[in-house]
């Protein structure tokens, strides 16, 4: 028995030793057994690197195994019944019961049960004291030591859960873990290990039961041979500081030296790799110099050039693997390496994956992603825990989930859009909903495949349907949707046919008054074709869901009764709205539902939920769905697919594995809906589908801690960021850093604490770049993806202090090469964008150097262009590049089919259309609206204002009440009153729906209150009196200002309503004010009245003047003013000494009207009978008598002539513009306020000013006296010249 170590830095070749001994002794002495021992992830790539070793290229008497696989091989020879390991899987499921039967008792983590993460944190923490020979009784024994109360609550807690868990599988299960104390309890018996020979390779280290395996080799085996990562030139015997880049590697020599010892076991000469340049490094000095001395702070520099070590800096992680990509193929091209001789690492491979993927797939790089997919990833996972959350609160959120899992639909039905994915293109249309696919299958059923759905299913012909309101367009419609049965199936469904047919089908006539709400339900499934013989492909189940979800969404439906019960009630903008289709599918997608929910009552066990689960599974043919999916992407043969191909065949399985464990681990326990889909989801969390390389040459990409690299001659290292290398503790650990030291105090050992693990990674720092043989390349971005400044490594620090000489490269000095056409295309595209900046009106003459890059570009160009197979690309990409939007406008064919010859609407839309017309177009020709949502937004908040406000005005007229005698008392009681009706009546109850709204609702009411309360003081203050509320005025009153003549056969019909309109009569003379109530803080602007943008008081006040003319033929009638009066409930700065009085006084003024006032003094008089400055009502001031111009907003009896005419020449220009088909994307721009500011339309319109065409048509600032004097009028009116 003897003990030897061969000591060397990395690449000084001591695999290739210890691999090479192994082959020389086997094969001298062929009745002993060789054991190589080598960490779990390398037993493979061991494997195969001994046997291109061995001359024989056989390994008879030579094993490699890990400390697991000899577990089980020692346990086949001595014949140990083992029992029942329990995996991951099965502790997440066992932990998550019993920590749930504890949660009472647990002080801290109680809490954190349902917390996502949280069990797989409880999980690792177990498995980590278990690693370390840590019982339940230890943490009992720390409990009662520590002074913390932190820490023992969590000794506590954990003790508890530990010692649970372990009851709980005491006599039926083992933790993987415990495996190798059983080891350690068999090994001595073991006559294999008498006669082996064991080489330990690729261990930094060993945990506490795999030293007492270690020691057991030393002292029962023939001998050990044990590789070590050390500098020869340290003293490997001797123990140093943490801060030592080879601590890990002296303390395990150490270690393992002192049980020789201890053993009496002989200790053989030490093995010496000392060969200089390293055996990897042979032809790459500057490599070597670079493992002699990273992180050893001995002061030594590279002199000299040298092109082994290179930096790259690029601006964004996609220009870094743009970097490496171009190496790639650049060292293939040129220097002829293989792709599997270059490798590409990071330490954040979720953050570079995705890049690295699709460029390198872009370039046709072959590449193996060395990582494992979660299987939490795959639709038939999802689809399993959203049904379990949506049977157990069937939420918006959980239903659509369920929907949306791309697996909800009928296999073999065939509707119109479904009609070229049956068959045996079913797969292939089922491929596109799903796993990696479900963008792509998002993109083609919403894009042109939902388009002609919605257009043959909801377009015209449903629009006809709802014109007519008989079924026979309906089913026409449906017959568009679900071939010629289910056509004719509607076409006798509706009213009086719908009795006919149930008939036809023998069945008895329906009382309709009498029946149920189920056997109502049935009947209107069966006129669709619904119920238990409706099917829906999948195209017709995406299309359906989204009609589903905007009905849903716009009504606020949650829960299970709502959902069980028949909708009837439509909603704002879904007036043609199917709701009996509608329900037919609800019935749909309740079905298979409703025997899982009852399984998941009061009594249900584990088990017979699992049952009613996998019977669910089965209803929905997911078996058979999957192994669609499965064909389609080993069809397809893109990248990937055979993955996927291999991901959907396993995971069925699976998931009927995990059912299994289940079942056997936790059948008979209590089934609570919450707490099973949490088991579950633990069991899920642990599967994982490995990933197997496509091909041998491929480049590898993986992670710094996970990837084993052989026989990499180039090494990429991407992403060397600060925060990723080192890769920063997460602190996911239960026990922190503190934790461990007072463990560690009491000669308990743990995993390291962050700062030893940031020592720890200096070492496997320096393992990763000593990994190639000949060059190492350093990438890293100055910001991330989303624009975040992002600052270098520190192990770049290391890097520049050994080669002093070094400078990182940026994208800017990168000649990216032109290799291939694919190069010549990405040069083209970047190309064309600075040819067109050079080619601009206002761009500066180029230089010489300007000159020869265009030479070299057009050639390019020229290439391009003279190849067949690129030419019609190319004039798509030189489009592209000098593209302008140029007005073209719809045409006045389409503007009459779209509006008609009569053109109506509000005065809104006309001021829409002055904002900007192709944002007219889209509302109010194309008729996009954005989704309804149950939620109040501000226009809701308006609306309540409004309602609430004109309640009280109604109130007090139809009370005959007047204004000047409303006490504070009344008006209080008044506004609770009104205010609790509109809220009542309000949103179907959506003001009661949540504690904000119900917060909302008062507040609604507190700014009503002040509003009552200021309006009715400024009611007192004049001779004014409330005469209407909420009139409403159109063309078929006739009135002249909203009937507008555009053409001998064209008319613009105006509709309008005004919240508010007061009367003063004096003698022969009526008076008319007009008020419009705001929420926001709009104010009259005589500029944006002149730009077409502010038309509406103007109209209201032309049609008020009018209709009192009809009533007071007598009389003139004369404008007083047009307001606004801004609904808020101001504050205001109380000085000392203010009387109540005085504090309501200024409020009042802050609550003044702003708008334009009849500048006569009389008028004004009767507006503000009380004024003798400033007004505390209108937007008046006097002085001395005279109006203050600068202070006060007001117009002649003239100019308020002239403003009506102006604006009913407005109106007309915009009329004829519309029905002309004018729809210029010119939004407004007037000052820093813009149309495109709150505009809706934003994803649509593709409005950009960078683009060449787009652009703001400029407002003019303009004072009021430019504008009158634009009128063509003059107010000669006496002034006090202010």
């Amino acid at each position: 028995m003897a003990l030897q170590f061969v000591f060397g830095g990395s690449g000084s070749g001591k695999t290739r030793y210890l691999y090479e001994q192994a082959i020389r002794l086997s094969l001298e002495q062929p009745d002993r057994r060789f054991l190589v021992v080598v960490p779990e992830q390398f037993t493979m790539q061991a494997q195969k690197e001994i046997i291109r070793l061995h001359p024989r290229h056989g390994i008879m008497n030579i094993d490699v195994l890990s400390f697991k696989r000899l577990a089980y091989r020692v346990f086949d020879e001595l014949a140990v019944k083992m029992p029942v390991v329990l995996d991951d899987m099965g502790k997440s499921m066992v932990l998550r019961r019993v920590s749930g039967r504890k949660k009472s008792g647990l002080g801290l983590y109680g809490s954190h049960l349902g917390q996502a993460g949280f069990i797989n944190q409880l999980k690792s923490q177990i498995s980590e004291l278990c690693q370390y020979g840590i019982t339940p009784q230890d943490l009992e024994q720390l409990q009662g030591e520590t002074k913390n109360p932190l820490l023992k609550q969590k000794l506590g807690d954990l003790g508890l859960i530990f010692q649970e868990f372990k009851d709980y599988i005491a006599d039926h299960y083992i933790t993987a873990e415990e495996i190798l104390d059983i080891l350690c309890r068999e090994l001595p018996r073991s006559e294999m290990l008498k006669n082996s020979v064991i080489f330990l390779d690729g261990y930094t280290g060993f945990t506490p039961v795999q030293y007492r395996i270690v020691e057991l080799f030393i002292t029962h085996a023939l001998d050990v041979v044990c590789a070590v990562t050390v500098d020869y030139r340290a003293d490997p015997y001797r123990e140093s500081g943490i801060q030592n880049l080879f601590y890990m590697s002296k303390h395990t020599v150490c270690r393992l030296a002192a049980m020789a010892k201890a053993g009496g076991v002989e200790l053989k000469e030490d093995v010496i790799l000392d060969r200089r340049p390293a055996w990897r490094f042979a032809q790459s000095p500057a490599l070597d110099f670079l493992e002699q001395n990273l992180y050893r702070y001995n002061g030594r520099a590279w002199k000299g050039e040298q092109d082994q070590v290179k930096l790259f800096c690029g601006q964004t992680p996609e220009e870094e693997v743009r970097y490496v990509k171009s190496r790639i193929e650049s060292l293939v091209r040129e220097q002829g390496l293989r792709y599997r001789d270059m490798a590409v690492v990071t330490g954040d491979l979720a953050a570079y994956g995705r890049e690295i993927t699709r460029q390198f797939d872009q370039a046709g790089i072959p590449f193996f992603m060395d990582d494992k997919k979660s299987i939490l990833e795959n639709p038939m996972v999802e689809l399993i825990r959203a049904v379990l959350e949506a049977v157990r609160d069937f939420s918006y959120e959980n239903v659509f989930r369920y929907l949306k899992t791309g697996l909800v639909y009928d296999r073999g039905a065939v509707g119109e859009v479904g009609a070229e994915s049956g068959g045996e293109t079913v797969g292939a249309a089922g491929a596109d909903s799903g796993g990696e696919a479900t963008g792509a299958a998002r993109a083609d059923y919403g894009g042109e495949a939902v388009g002609t759905a919605r257009a043959d299913t909801g377009g015209e012909a449903t629009g006809a349907a709802r014109t007519d309101t008989g079924e026979e367009a309906v089913g026409v419609a449906r017959l568009n949707s679900g071939g010629e049965a289910t056509g004719a199936a509607c076409t006798n469904s509706g009213g009086e046919a719908t009795g006919a047919a149930c008939t036809d089908t023998g069945e008895e006539a329906i009382d309709w008054e009498e029946a149920s709400d189920g056997e109502l339900a049935d009947v209107l499934l069966e006129g669709t074709g619904g119920g238990a013989g409706r099917r829906y492909s999948r195209e017709e189940a995406a299309v359906m869901t989204d009609r589903l979800e905007n009905y849903v969404r716009a009504l606020g439906i949650n829960g299970w009764k709502r959902w069980d019960s028949q909708w009837e009630v439509q909603f704002k903008g879904a007036e043609n709205l199917n709701l009996q289709e509608l329900n037919a599918f609800r019935q749909w997608i309740l079905a298979p539902l409703r025997p899982l929910r009852e399984a998941m009552a009061k009594d249900a066990t584990v088990a017979s939920v699992t049952q009613a689960l996998r019977t669910y599974l089965e209803s929905m043919e997911l078996k058979e769905k999957l192994e669609e999916y499965q064909a389609y992407f080993a069809a397809r043969g893109l990248r990937g697919d055979e993955n996927l191909a291999r991901e959907y065949g396993q995971v069925y399985d699976r998931v009927e594995e995990l059912f299994e464990r289940l079942t056997g681990l936790l059948g008979d326990e209590k089934a609570e809906r919450k707490s099973y889909a949490q088991i579950l989801d633990a069991g899920f969390g642990e599967i994982q589908v490995g990933v197997i390389p496509a091909t041998i040459d491929q480049v590898m990409v993986g992670d710094i801690t996970r990837t084993r690299l052989d026989g990499v001659q180039v090494l990429f290292f991407v992403g060397v960021n600060d925060g990723v290398v080192p890769q920063r503790k997460n602190g996911g650990s239960l026990l922190g850093d503190r934790d461990r030291e007072f463990f560690k105090a009491h000669r308990l050992e743990l995993a390291p604490t962050a700062r030893e693990d940031g020592c720890m990674q200096k070492f496997y720092l320096y393992l990763m770049l000593s990994k190639p043989s000949r060059r190492l390349v350093i990438t890293y971005a100055g910001r991330s993806s989303d624009g975040k400044s992002l600052r270098p490594s520190v192990l770049l620090g290391e890097v520049y202090k050994l080669f002093p000489g070094l400078t990182a490269e940026d994208g800017s000095a990168v000649k990216w090469p032109v290799q291939t056409p694919r190069d010549g295309k990405e040069t083209l595209i970047q190309g064309l964008k600075t040819y067109r900046d050079l080619k601009e009106p206002d761009a500066a003459d180029g230089s010489e150097q300007d000159s020869q890059w265009e030479r070299k570009f057009l050639e390019l160009y020229r290439w391009f262009f003279g190849q067949e197979d690129y030419r019609e690309e190319v004039k798509m990409l030189v489009q592209a590049a000098f593209y302008s939007y140029e007005e073209r406008g719809i045409g006045r064919a389409a503007a009459r089919a779209l509006y008609g010859k009569i053109l109506q609407g509000s005065v809104t839309r006309l001021e829409q259309y002055a904002s900007c017309a192709y944002a007219h177009f889209l509302r109010y020709g194309l008729e996009l609206m954005e989704r309804r949502e149950y939620e109040l937004e501000a226009v809701d908040m308006g609306n309540l204002f409004h309602q609430s406000i004109d309640r009280c005005f109604q109130v007090m007229k139809a009370q005959g009440r007047d204004w000047r005698n409303l006490t504070e008392e009344g008006r209080q009681g008044l506004v609770k009153e009104s205010v609790s009706q509109v809220v009542a009546d309000y949103g179907n109850t959506i003001m009661m729906s949540t504690a904000r709204y119900a917060y909302l609702a008062g507040r609604v009411e507190r700014m009503t209150d002040r509003t009552i309360w200021a309006l009715a003081e400024q009611v007192k203050r004049g001779d004014f009196e409330p005469a209407g509320f909420e009139v409403s005025f159109s063309a078929v009153d006739n009135l002249k200002a909203m009937r507008i003549a555009l053409s001998p056969d064209e008319e613009l019909q105006l509709r309008g309503r005004i919240d508010r309109m007061d009367i003063c009569e004096d003698g022969g003379t009526l008076y008319v004010k007009i008020i419009d109530y705001k929420s926001g803080g709009t104010s009259f602007d005589l500029a944006a009245l002149y730009y077409g943008l502010q038309l509406q008081l103007v109209v209201y006040l032309d049609a008020a003047l009018e209709m009192e003319e009809r009533k007071n033929p007598g009389k003139e009638v004369v404008p007083a003013g047009i307001f606004y009066y801004n609904i808020q409930d101001p504050l205001v700065e109380k000085k000392a000494a203010m009387t109540p009085e005085e504090i309501e006084q200024q409020i009042l003024r802050q609550l003044r009207m702003n708008g334009l006032v009849n500048r006569e003094l009389e008028v004004i008089r009767h507006l503000d009978r009380e004024i003798e400055t400033q007004s505390d009502v209108i937007p008046v001031a006097l002085k001395a008598g005279l109006i203050q111009e600068s202070r006060s907003s007001v117009a002649s009896g003239k100019r308020f002539e002239q403003l009506k005419s102006y604006v009913n020449q407005k109106l007309r220009t915009a009329g004829r513009d519309i029905l002309e088909g004018d729809t210029s994307l010119k939004p407004y721009k007037n000052s820093a306020r813009t149309a495109c500011d709150y505009c809706p339309y934003h994803a649509v319109c593709g409005f950009d000013t960078k683009t060449a065409g787009y652009g703001y048509r400029k407002l003019k600032a303009l004072k009021p006296e430019e504008i009158w004097e634009e009128l063509g009028t003059e107010d000669r009116a006496e002034t006090d010249g202010e």
